[in-house]
């Protein structure tokens, strides 16, 4: 039995999941991608667009994302537990 087996473990992974949902539900979070920039300087506008254009090759990183018509629009908040590597789908 390993540490992520516990029950505190699957107690704290339930609890980040509805962070997320709360993270994601909450429209003022989600900004247009050339707002992303702004927000994040250490990226420039390019590294930013190529990074969401590969977004399939990273893990957890389509969860930050999401396309509306020609707009892209990113959840700042989720895009900063993706950058420190705490998204679910980065775990596994």
């Amino acid at each position: 039995m390993n540490h992520f087996d516990t029950p505190a473990n699957c107690k704290q992974e339930m609890k980040a999941d509805q962070n997320f949902n709360f993270y994601m539900t909450d429209l003022e979070n989600w900004q247009p991608m050339k707002k992303v920039a702004e927000v994040f300087p250490q990226f420039t506008q390019q590294q930013l667009k190529r990074l969401f254009w590969q977004r399939k090759k990273h893990p957890g990183l389509s969860t930050c994302y999401r396309q509306v018509g020609k707009r892209g629009y990113v959840c700042l908040p989720l895009f900063g537990l993706w950058l420190a590597g705490q998204l679910p789908e980065q775990r596994s």
